[in-house]
């Protein structure tokens, strides 16, 4: 690896966005055009030889993976959580949001009321912990060098981060059953009536984040076309309607919505079916722990390097579950 290659792996974020702009035919920069030859005479060498001596493959990835990466979806998670990292074998308690119990009563002068406490319950974020195995063969190396290598790439990128999107979506989805943030919408799809509860709750819970809904896209193309979403559209909402099909506002709350063409390697989808969620401001912590270790095997006899990406693990805790709504379709 040339000193010039090794300096553009210590760059933040450099080799995530390297691989993305590569394997969607983004536009590539005079540094990205030299990072591409630089790669593939590398790769190649490898595919050709069966030997990668110190594993630099396996630190493509490790940078490629770390946690400064955030791309949509992950950025929905920005929105609704206070997020940090932390070492491999800490351990964090963290606090319910207290609410505000304190009562005041009318006394005389000297006298006493009862009192009224707060409650500082702690609780135990739940932990998980991801894994990818797979393999390259070394023909593939060889015929599609530095693509090749920046497929795998974004391929590993996109699966942890949608993993753990579509992990703690379900777990938001999972903790509101019932009580005032619970919608129910007995049609295929959110109606007016469904829709102006959801954004009155978020509005009311908002303390000056702008509140957001997300579900598959099915979902926001139906609320784009409801007669309340048709009042008072500006001419770049017109517009973006007639290009798309979708609005991006609806009664003051934004709307995210999610491909369900973009299935999990299980065939699950990103974020729940029949369901649609909004936020309005954090409802927890999320923290990532320790970091991402690649191991790398060559093994001559089947042609193929064998990649291990292991730690890539992570806790939440959801703290304040009134800020977030459910409305649950039929």
């Amino acid at each position: 690896m040339t000193t010039e290659f090794a300096a553009r792996l210590e760059q933040p974020k450099y080799m995530a966005e390297w691989a993305m702009k590569n394997v969607y035919g983004l536009e590539l920069s005079a540094e990205d055009k030299d990072m591409n030859a630089a790669c593939d005479e590398f790769v190649k060498n490898i595919g050709r030889t069966g030997h990668d001596r110190d594993h630099e493959i396996a630190q493509l990835f490790v940078r490629a993976l770390s946690p400064e990466v955030v791309n949509a979806p992950g950025e929905v998670l920005s929105r609704m959580f206070e997020e940090g990292n932390i070492g491999e074998f800490d351990d964090k308690r963290v606090e319910y949001l207290p609410k505000n119990t304190l009562k005041a009563y009318e006394a005389t002068v000297g006298g006493n009321v009862d009192a009224s406490f707060i409650d500082h319950t702690l609780i135990t974020p739940t932990t998980k912990f991801l894994q990818i195995e797979t393999n390259i063969p070394m023909h593939e190396l060889r015929r599609g060098g530095y693509k090749t290598v920046a497929t795998y790439i974004n391929f590993a990128r996109e699966a942890f981060e949608q993993k753990k999107v579509s992990t703690i979506m379900t777990a938001i989805a999972a903790a509101i059953t019932s009580g005032d943030n619970f919608i129910n919408e007995a049609s295929t799809a959110p109606t007016d009536t469904s829709m102006a509860a959801l954004a009155l709750y978020l509005i009311d819970k908002s303390e000056g984040e702008v509140p957001f809904a997300f579900g598959l896209n099915k979902y926001i193309q139906a609320i784009s076309n409801l007669n309340n979403a048709n009042i008072n559209k500006t001419d770049v909402q017109k517009s973006m309607w007639f290009n798309s099909g979708f609005l991006t506002k609806y009664s003051g709350i934004d709307l995210i919505g999610f491909s369900a063409q973009k299935l999990l390697a299980d065939g699950s989808y990103m974020v729940p079916n029949n369901t649609l969620i909004g936020v309005a401001g954090k409802i927890g912590v999320l923290d990532m722990k320790g970091s991402l270790r690649v191991y790398e095997r060559e093994d001559i006899d089947s042609e193929k390097i064998f990649l291990k990406m292991t730690g890539y693990e992570y806790s939440y805790a959801i703290t304040d579950i009134t800020k977030a709504a459910k409305m649950a379709i039929a």
